[in-house]
């Protein structure tokens, strides 16, 4: 082996090991995801550039606790939203009161599950299998949902 490749090897060698401590000193990912917080880098940047996955029609959803476009919910309820050939939809909810969603994440067999405070508004991502979105009240017994 040539001086200049034992130059080389130890130089990408060394570049990695200061990458590789760069990226344990600047981690801050626990495993713990939480689904109301944007991602940033380069996930950010390519949901940016591709945009966001249209709005579930509400001829889609579905629920016993559902009238026109307010949720009531009495302790909690499930909004089913249809399968599509359309693929990947988002459900856009504004919540009134505090609540707590569960639903399973697009293309997984995960559950993520979000608590939403009084006034803001959140989005839900289902995929084209549809499914259920867990809604259930965290501050009271009755609570209200508008779909936004």
């Amino acid at each position: 082996m040539s001086r200049r490749q034992k130059v080389v090897i130890v130089a990408v060698l060394a570049l990695m090991a200061v990458l590789y401590t760069g990226a344990v000193a600047n981690g801050s990912g626990s495993g713990t995801g939480d689904a109301g917080r944007r991602p940033g880098g380069l996930v950010g940047w390519l949901g940016r550039l591709v945009g966001q996955p249209p709005v579930a029609a509400r001829a889609e959803l579905a629920a016993p606790c559902l009238t026109d476009r307010t949720l009531a919910l009495h302790g909690g309820c499930v909004l089913s939203v249809a399968k599509s050939s359309r693929g990947t939809r988002r459900v856009k909810l504004h919540a009134a009161d505090p609540i707590r969603l569960v639903s399973r994440a697009p293309s997984s067999q995960q559950t993520v599950t979000a608590d939403v405070k009084a006034g803001d508004d959140i989005s839900v991502t289902v995929d084209g299998d549809g499914g259920g979105i867990a809604i259930s009240c965290t501050a009271a017994t009755t609570c209200t949902v508008t779909l936004a």
